[in-house]
C-alpha cells in the first residue's frame, strides 16, 4: 500500500484547474481509498483470529480474547493508532425472551 501511495503521489494531472476537474476528484478518491485500505489492513493484521467475515489462514480459530471493537485513527498515511472498545454482551447475559436467536455459533473456516 505504501508503494501504491508513492505511485499515486507521482502521477501528474493534465488539468491544473480546481474547478470541475474530474482528474483531481479521481485522485482525491484514490487517496481516500488507499487510506481506508491501510486502516483496514492494519486492523486485520492486529486481529490474530478468524471471526465472521475476517478469516486468517495463520489463525484459523476464533479467540474470545479478540471479542472487542477495534477503533482506528490515522493522523498520517500508514501511521495507524488502534484502540479497543468492549462489545455489549448484555443480550447474552440477560438471557431474554429471544436469547436463542442470538446464540454464538462457532464457524469453521
Amino acid at each position: 500500500l505504501n508503494a501504491l501511495k508513492e505511485r499515486a503521489a507521482n502521477t501528474t494531472l493534465a488539468c491544473k484547474s480546481l474547478k470541475m476537474n474530474p482528474e483531481l476528484i479521481l485522485r482525491w478518491e484514490l487517496d481516500n481509498l488507499l487510506s481506508i485500505s491501510t486502516v483496514t489492513a492494519m486492523c486485520a493484521l492486529d486481529r490474530r483470529e478468524s471471526r465472521g467475515g475476517h478469516a486468517r489462514k495463520d489463525f484459523p480459530e476464533r479467540k474470545d480474547d479478540f471479542n472487542y471493537h477495534t477503533l482506528a485513527t490515522m493522523t498520517e498515511f500508514a501511521k495507524v493508532d488502534l484502540a479497543k472498545r468492549a462489545v455489549d454482551m448484555s443480550i447474552f447475559e440477560s438471557k431474554c425472551e429471544h436469547y436463542e436467536r442470538f446464540g454464538i455459533i462457532e464457524r469453521k473456516y
